[in-house]
């Protein structure tokens, strides 16, 4: 079991957490009640630059009632090349989730790896298994 590492840098903001572990791997963590649109699309990327200037695995959890827009979720693909992720974990909370992610994720390929899990330990293991971690001295 790999265990919670120290965190390096935190930014947040009113609907997100970005957090920089020690081993190399920023968590996301998105607050309860958010609904994803382009605008928060927009903050997040800047976020994430501000939190690494190099492509990283990132590992996104999530509090009760997180959802995203159509056109959100359409821009999405675009902001892929634009954002420092290098793979991503997606961790969510319950059963139904997991299975509507697979379902969205078998049709609409990432350009990048992703694996959905409800295992927290489960996804970073999986980001040690096939990513070369830059951990921060």
């Amino acid at each position: 079991m790999i265990q919670n590492t120290e965190i390096v840098k935190a930014i947040s903001c009113d609907f997100l957490e970005v957090k920089l572990r020690a081993d190399g791997i920023i968590h996301v963590h998105i607050k309860a009640n958010t609904l994803i649109d382009i605008w928060h699309q927009e903050e997040m990327q800047k976020m994430y630059w501000k939190a690494t200037d190099i492509h990283r695995p990132f590992i996104f959890t999530g509090e009760e009632f997180v959802s995203i827009t159509a056109k959100a979720r359409a821009n999405a693909i675009k902001m892929e090349s634009k954002v420092p992720v290098s793979g991503t974990v997606l961790h969510t909370r319950n059963l139904g989730k997991k299975i509507l992610a697979d379902y969205y994720y078998k049709f609409n390929k990432p350009l990048k790896p992703i694996f959905v899990t409800r295992d927290f330990e489960k996804g970073i293991l999986w980001i040690h298994e096939n990513f070369e971690l830059q951990p921060i001295l």
